[in-house]
Formats: structure tokens, sequence, C-alpha cells
């Protein structure tokens, strides 16, 4: 809450000088002597005042009293009176009956509705009853489908074998020399690598030209090529393009065949190098010469695998070409087992396709079983619906009472006539009371379920529901209470009082006190307090009496709030401060007697 500086000022200072002028007024009249007598011979009555944070205020509204159980029972059809069981004031039971009425149109509603109803139970078993052997029928197709499926797989499976062997059989004698020639070339190219690896090492040894052998032997690498350097580098260079294309090994002729030719040039390049050699006591011509044999022979050796791998490889493409351009068995053996394969998938699809359709069919009759079965179920929930509000409709025929009560009209005689809408009877039980009252959107925030509300001014009442909306011609809240039904009338008007505090006032630590609970003087501003005192005079603990005595406590005020005051310091929450008779106090720790 926010009030202007100004304002609060001045009506802090009409509060002082106002309570300033009935005090002074009030000790005019009366010494301190005289108090102090009256004191002893008269204690004061006080009412006090339990301290408490925040700012409450109340809020005022009518409300009208209704009966918290009511009903009026109202016909739907048109009927005649039959029999009336109560009269206005009787006390029924719950289940009692109150009016039986008599409709003929009711009564032939409900024996159509019953004989609409047997029929369709009576279609239901019969469409069971079909749709079952519809669907029967479908899954005995869909099991002969799948016997003879698996019986054609069986006789499949005896001629592909058979076909198979016959086109083994043939393709065996001429794929003898296949097998012999890749076999042979599989060996050239295996004897390759071994052929290779022989000669390059051995070439190594020589002339040292892989980083494991280069420095080991100084004397050769002074004598050997010496005559052409340039020679010699272009061999060993050779040299090591093969031994690096012997490190990639592929299983394929014409990787043997260049890898073999890669190291024929290599050797034959390393022989021209060892003629242009020198000799000398450390490397003698023996020496030479054994490595030129050497050279000789690891040369000889690769032109003979080169030899071998092409003659197998010839031998392997001439059995082929015989193979696949002469051989008119293995064209005709193939062609006859292509065609028994092509006779098997046919026969195999169409067996299929019959297993296809006698599923398809078989899901074709359960899925018209259950729309049969929907269709016939919606019918007896047609027809169950049609009797059972005819069997309502018959019912309600008589009026039974729904809860204890009493009877409060009965506008009927018998033998009359009664319309649909007519009023029949109307009860309440007033053992509980609904109390219904509008607030404002500012007042309905305060108001919370469960808030205790004071009826007349002498009874509680509680909050049991407060609307969510507003009504949209008084746009105000509807706000019901309950409360017992022994104090107030039902349909009267009554006084309610409310006690608001919103969310700010709720959460707000501030002390307010009544303005007339603060006294002010000249010298000080102050209230009193109530502490107990007990008196000791009796021995025992239970006879002791509880004195009260009345202190005087200086307190600092702040804003002024309508009839309350804000005490800024002084007083603290749980303080029992007097409210009403502190005005006749003027000695402090002066007994005095609470009121209730």
């Amino acid at each position: 809450m926010h009030i202007p500086i100004i304002l609060i000022q001045r009506k802090r200072h009409i509060a002082v000088a106002v309570i300033f002028i009935i005090v002074a007024t009030f000790m005019k009249g009366h010494g301190t002597d005289s108090i102090q007598e009256e004191a002893k011979e008269v204690v004061p009555q006080v009412r006090v005042l339990s301290i408490a944070s925040g700012l409450e205020r109340s809020m005022s509204a009518t409300g009208e009293v209704e009966a918290e159980k009511s009903a009026n029972f109202v016909t739907d059809f048109k009927a005649t009176v039959k029999e009336i069981h109560a009269n206005i004031g009787d006390t029924v039971k719950e289940g009692q009956a109150l009016v039986t009425l008599r409709a003929f149109e009711v009564e032939q509603k409900f024996n159509t509705a019953n004989a609409f109803y047997v029929t369709t139970g009576q279609n239901v078993q019969q469409t069971r009853i079909q749709a079952q052997q519809n669907v029967e029928e479908a899954q005995i197709a869909l099991k002969t489908a799948q016997i003879n499926r698996e019986k054609l797989e069986k006789e499949n499976t005896a001629k592909t074998v058979q076909a198979e062997e016959t086109l083994k059989s043939t393709t065996l004698k001429f794929g003898l020399s296949e097998v012999t020639s890749e076999a042979t070339l599989d060996a050239a190219i295996r004897k390759t690598h071994t052929t290779v690896h022989s000669a390059l090492t051995r070439a190594d040894e020589i002339l040292e030209f892989s980083p494991e052998q280069v420095g080991l032997t100084y004397e050769k690498e002074t004598h050997i090529g010496v005559r052409d350097p340039t020679q010699k580098l272009k061999v060993s260079d050779a040299m090591i393009d093969a031994y690096n294309a012997y490190q990639a090994p592929k299983m394929t002729y014409k990787y043997s065949l260049d890898l073999l030719e890669q190291t024929e040039k290599a050797l034959t390049m390393a022989l021209t190098t060892l003629h242009n050699s020198v000799t000398s006591t450390v490397y003698t011509v023996a020496d030479l010469n054994t490595d030129i044999t050497d050279i000789n022979t690891q040369i000889s050796n690769v032109r003979s695998v080169i030899s071998e791998l092409k003659s197998a490889k010839a031998s392997l493409d001439s059995t082929k070409q015989s193979i696949g351009g002469t051989s008119q068995v293995i064209i005709d053996a193939e062609a006859s087992y292509a065609t028994t394969m092509a006779q098997i998938e046919a026969s195999q699809k169409k067996a299929e396709l019959d297993v296809e359709r006698a599923e398809n069919a078989l899901e074709s009759a359960i899925a018209s079983a259950r729309s049969s079965e929907i269709s016939a179920m919606s019918n007896i929930t047609t027809a169950r619906g049609e009797l059972e509000q005819a069997r309502i409709n018959q019912n309600e025929l008589s009026l039974i009472a729904p809860f204890d009560g009493v009877v409060t009209d009965i506008p009927l005689r018998v033998g009359r006539e009664v319309q649909p809408g007519d009023l029949l009877l109307t009860m309440e039980n007033a053992e509980w009371l609904k109390i219904t009252t509008y607030v404002s959107a500012e007042e309905v925030r305060q108001i919370a379920t469960g808030d205790t509300v004071m009826v007349n001014g002498k009874y509680e009442a509680l909050v049991a529901s407060v609307a969510p909306s507003a009504d949209p011609a008084s746009k105000k809240f509807q706000v019901e209470l309950r409360m017992g039904g022994d104090a107030l009338q039902v349909g009267s008007f009554v006084e309610l009082e409310f006690s608001l505090r919103s969310i700010e006032q709720q959460q707000d630590d501030r002390i307010f006190l009544p303005v007339t609970s603060v006294h002010v003087s000249a010298a000080e501003t102050f209230v009193w307090v109530i502490e107990k005192e007990t008196n000791d005079a009796h021995d025992s603990e239970e006879s002791k009496e509880v004195v009260y005595i009345a202190r005087k406590r200086p307190v600092t005020i702040g804003q002024l709030f309508g009839r309350y005051i804000e005490i800024v310091e002084g007083v603290e929450k749980g303080d029992s401060v007097i409210i009403e008779g502190g005005r006749a106090l003027g000695i402090d720790g002066q007994h005095v007697l609470l009121l209730p």
C-alpha cells in the first residue's frame, strides 16, 4: 500500500494530536494520586490483542439461505396421476415412493423396445453362426493350398538336385583340363616369387644396393663398377625398384610376369656393372668371376620361370577357348538345366499364389465376420439403449425420494393429467445449509475455499466454493458457504462478514494496532502490554493464582491506515497489548482483569 509521505505525516500529526488531547483531558480530571487510590480499590478490566503481522479488514455482504440438498421432480412425458403417497410437510426416507403416474405411451414404447431387443439378439446369434462357417471354409482352403505347396516344394527340390547333378556330370570331364591348366599357372606364379627373392637377395649381396647391405664391404664398393659409376647408379635404382615391386606381391599372372621381366632387366644391368669392375688382392679375379657366374645363374633361373609362366598362361587360354567355343555338350546341358529351373520356378510361384489367395480369402472372411458382428452388436446396442430408456421412462412413473428429507410442495391431485415439464413435487433436506452471495473481482481474490465467515454476527460458516468466472450480467463472482441447518431458516436472507487479507497483506511482516491502543503524551508514546504474575501466597502449585499486570512499553509509530497505525519499534509478535480499557491505567505494574 503506497500513501504519499505528506499525507502520512499529516494523518500522523492529527492522530497524535487527538490522542494527546484525550489523554490530557483524562489526566486533568484525574490526578495521579486519585488513580493510585482507585487502583487499590478497583482492578480495571481490559481487553487485549495478541500481536500478529499484517493488517486485516472485513467485508460485509448479504446471502440467501438454501437447503444443501433439494430436489424438484418434473415429468418428461404426458401422464396421469395414479397415486400420491405423501403430503406437504411429511418427513420421508431415501427410496420411499412419493407419487405414482400412469402413461399409456410409455408402456407401449417399453413393449416395442423389448420385442426389438429380443429380435436383434436372435439376429446376432444367426450372424455369428454364418460368419463362423465362412471362416472355417476359408481355413480349410488355406490348409489345402499350404499342403500342395509343401508337396510341390519337395518335388522341385528333387528335380533341382537331379538337374544340377546332370550339369555337373557333363561339365566335369571338360573341366579337368581347365583345372590342370589353372593349377600349372598357379604353381608358376608361386615359383615367380621364390625365384625373384633368391635372385634379388644374391644380387644385393654382390652389389650392396639395399640399406641393409650398403657399406658392409668397403672393398666391393671401391672395386665393383668403378669403371662406369653412372651405370652403377642405374643398376642400384633398378634393383631397388624390383625389390619394391616384390614387397607388394599380387598373385596374378600380369603382376608375376612384370616382376620377372623387371628382375631380369635389373640382373642384366648388374652383369654389365660387374664387367666394369676392377680387381686387386682384396677383390680378386676369382671373386669377380664367382659373382658374374652367380648373376648369370640367377638370370637363367628368372628366364626359365618366365618361360614356364607364359607357357602355363597359354595352355589355360587354349583350354578355355576350347570349352567355350567348341563344346556343344556344355551348351546343351546348360540350356536343359535352365529350362528345368524355369519350370520349377513357375510351379513354385503358382503354389505361392494359391496360398496367398487362400490367405486373402481367409482374411476377407474374418473381416466380413467382424463387420457382421459389429453391425449386429450395433443393432443390439441400439435396441438395448432403447429398452433401457423405455425402462427408465417406466421407472419415472414412480417418483422415489433420492434422500432423506421433507416434502415442501405437491401441486397435484389423483387423476390429474400432467404435461412434459410440469412440476410434480419438491423436497429438501435442511440438515446442512447453503448460503449464496456475490462479491466483486477485488474481493474474490481475497477469499479462499475453507475460509470462516460470520453469519448474522453469531454463526460461523465455511466457504465451500468460489466461482472461477464472474456473472456476465452483474460482473460479480458467486460464493457458496456451508453450515449446519439448525440456526437459520431456508429462504431467508442473512448478513455475512468476510475477513479479507490480500496476498500483499498476508506477506506483510509489519505490526499494526488500533489507534485507540496507542497513548501519546508530551514526553512519550507508549502502549500497555500484559504480563503474568504468579501469586505465591499458596503452598501448592495447583492453588497458585495467576495475576495479570499492565506494563508501559514505549513505541515508535509509523504510517496510519484508517483505524490502525503501524508500530515500527517497541513490541513484537506474540505480545498481548491492551486495546480497550487502557485509558483508565496510570501506574506501570498495575493489576488488571482480562475481558473475554
